[in-house]
């Protein structure tokens, strides 16, 4: 029997693979030549900031009580709802770019977070999180007694 070596950031680096195919809008299907996801993303900004990390997310024309932010050990998620204007059958429409339906963004974070200390701030279309990074444990050493 062979051995095999095992590579413990290979699962990671799949994960990252899969996060940039899904975020790349160059790689996204298409129906009829529109993207799909065409204005559907939030864009997210994430910087480091002593034991913090800083998210900044734009969400233009959401109102701070129709936004969600979730946080899962070391995934971020933000999402919101926006229901579509029922459309005059009096007026005519020349262009109509504006998204309606679900807006959803799943970032994952390079630390664990303490979700119970973040904090939120809402301005002017934009979400400010304070994420507090959870102390990396690393890898300790167990000492091993007898029992008599």
């Amino acid at each position: 029997m062979a051995l095999i070596r095992r590579r413990p950031n290979e699962l990671v680096n799949m994960r990252d693979f899969f996060d940039r195919f899904f975020d790349d809008t160059s790689l996204r299907p298409s129906v009829f030549g529109t993207e799909i996801f065409e204005g559907r993303d939030i864009p997210v900004d994430i910087i480091e900031v002593g034991n913090n990390l800083l998210v900044t997310a734009s969400v233009p024309g959401v109102k701070p009580e129709a936004l969600h932010v979730e946080v899962n050990e070391d995934t971020l998620r933000i999402w919101t709802e926006a229901s579509e204007e029922k459309e005059s059958k009096e007026n005519t429409y020349h262009l109509r770019e504006r998204s309606y339906g679900r807006l959803e963004r799943f970032v994952t974070l390079p630390y664990h977070v303490n979700a119970d200390k973040a904090k939120a701030e809402f301005k002017d279309g934009v979400i400010h999180l304070s994420l507090p990074k959870v102390a990396e444990t690393g890898r300790k050493e167990i000492k091993v007694t007898a029992k008599a």
